[in-house]
């Protein structure tokens, strides 16, 4: 390089008693020249954007429940799809416990550098009520987009004598020892409380590491009943180990379950929806954020896909980062209020 430095430099110096334009030129080019031979190498430049680009070959989506979970079908879902949009892998990661605070810790801890994402329901509004966290979720992630809300759907192990929604009710106030209700965390565990206080029955709350445990033991004639997702329970319909009593909506769920009653009918306090979201590490870089969130809201603008998620009683419910903030807002205002009622926290 020095070499050719020193020849540059002489072809300059000869250039200097050329005053035409031409050598001129000639001499701006040679110049330029002299830059680029300074300067990085094409290759050189172009391995920041390369390792950018591997960065991105696969994105990580935590699910805080285990496979055969409600959430995990949708998380599976838009797996898939963003897939497509993004056009890099994506793939699931179960990180299921702890009323998910695993996997909503795991994502917060995360380099933001949107290679990893969280999909979440209320749980990341409310745990730090119930729980001790040393941070609070809505602070330590950044959200995406909503996906979809949803009530819950009550089911009943098949062995038991209910026939509906009102002989339960009459039949779990009367049962000696009271009724065994399971879940994995989040909102069907805290629908089991809500049923005791909003009910005025006695209710044996059972954890379970995720609801799909909690289904084969309702099955299994182990357990009571349970609240489940639409999309999970959806699955059970004609199976005659479950029946699906009542939803949590503010009024008639859409199908599969229309024709069941909600539990707003004879429990009028009893509201209880929930939803999923996808939130990516606080700090996470806003031109990455908004990335995301066109790839998914170009997935759940999808007709086909809006269908697929239909298909098993799940409602697309977009919403952007700045809506979906306001909305988990107002969700910690209500939980709040529903545990002072139902006594629950810490």
């Amino acid at each position: 390089m020095e070499r050719t430095s020193k020849r540059i430099v002489g072809k300059l110096a000869s250039m200097a008693s050329m005053p035409s334009i031409a050598s001129l030129a000639s001499a701006l080019a040679l110049l330029l020249a002299v830059t680029g031979i300074f300067q990085a190498s094409p290759a050189q430049a172009q391995e920041p954007a390369a390792a950018a680009a591997n960065a991105r070959k696969t994105l990580s989506l935590v699910v805080p429940f285990p496979p055969g979970a409600g959430a995990d079908g949708v998380g599976r879902m838009l797996a898939e799809r963003l897939s497509t949009e993004l056009g890099h892998r994506v793939l699931v990661d179960n990180k299921p416990g702890a009323d998910a605070n695993i996997a909503i810790q795991f994502v917060a801890q995360a380099k933001p550098d949107g290679s990893t994402l969280l999909l979440a329901n209320p749980t990341v509004v409310y745990n730090h009520l119930i729980t001790s966290l040393d941070f609070d979720p809505l602070t330590a992630l950044e959200p995406v987009a909503k996906v979809t809300e949803y009530s819950l759907v009550l089911l009943m192990s098949g062995g038991r004598s209910p026939a509906n929604l009102d002989e339960f009710v009459t039949w779990a106030r009367s049962k000696q020892g009271g009724v065994s209700c399971g879940g994995g965390g989040g909102a069907p565990s805290i629908a089991c409380q809500m049923l005791m206080q909003y009910g005025q029955m006695p209710v044996t709350f059972v954890p379970y590491k995720g609801n799909a445990p909690a289904l084969q033991d309702l099955m299994g004639g182990h357990l009571d009943i349970m609240f489940d997702m639409s999309n999970s329970a959806s699955a059970q319909i004609g199976n005659s180990k479950v029946m699906p009593l009542a939803t949590t909506a503010e009024s008639r769920s859409e199908a599969p379950f229309g024709s069941l009653p909600t539990l707003r009918r004879t429990m009028p306090r009893f509201k209880l929806t929930s939803w999923l979201g996808l939130f990516a590490p606080a700090g996470t870089p806003p031109a990455e954020v908004r990335r995301l969130e066109l790839a998914l809201e170009k997935t759940l603008n999808a007709p086909d896909f809006a269908a697929k998620m239909a298909a098993t009683g799940l409602a697309v419910r977009y919403e952007n980062p700045a809506a979906f903030r306001r909305s988990l807002a107002e969700d910690r205002r209500h939980y709040e209020q529903v545990f002072k009622d139902i006594k629950m926290g810490r």
